[in-house]
């Protein structure tokens, strides 16, 4: 019973959302055992600084404005279920917090810099401390991209996979 991307819903309806692509708030990755079985204690911190719980306000009040437009609400066959021209700034930070969720798109956690004790790979990828182990993903990023991070992740990995080969030992 599970619906089929090429079949309509069978009702009527859009979604509008946003999502801040330049949050300051940073999470953490604890390793929770010695056992590489067991998972890692993580939190990512979602809105802990002020600025993204001001992003959250300034996006909401956008989209309260949009919904409010004549263009727009006089498609709408019912109210939209949340009025944002009516709700507080806190209750927009609340109603956020208790529904939004991460978009998989986690960034910067393993910096890369050239001392073990400040950073988790070098230049070249290699986590530091441990032959043979590189990391190839959105992880080195320094910063969060402003965008999709597919493409740049795309990038690394073209470059990434340069320095194996240059390294590679091409013995037949």
């Amino acid at each position: 019973n599970e619906r089929k991307l090429t079949q309509p819903d069978p009702y009527s309806g859009f979604m509008m959302g946003f999502n801040p692509c330049r949050p300051t708030s940073t999470g953490w990755v604890n390793i929770a055992s010695p056992d590489p079985e067991v998972a890692p204690r993580m939190s990512g911190d979602y809105l802990s600084t002020q600025k993204d719980l001001d992003d959250v306000v300034a996006m909401a009040r956008l989209l309260g404005r949009i919904q409010d437009t004549k263009g727009l609400s006089s498609l709408l066959l019912e109210p939209p279920q949340l009025d944002l021209s009516t709700m507080t700034d806190a209750d927009i930070i609340r109603d956020f917090q208790q529904r939004a969720t991460t978009v998989y798109h986690p960034c910067g956690t393993c910096r890369m810099g050239p001392e073990p004790d400040r950073a988790v790979v070098d230049a070249k990828l290699r986590v530091h401390g441990i032959e043979a182990l590189r990391v190839v993903d959105a992880s080195v990023f320094p910063n969060i991209t402003s965008a999709n991070t597919n493409a740049p992740t795309l990038m690394v990995a073209h470059r990434a996979a340069q320095m194996i080969l240059t390294t590679a030992d091409r013995k037949p």
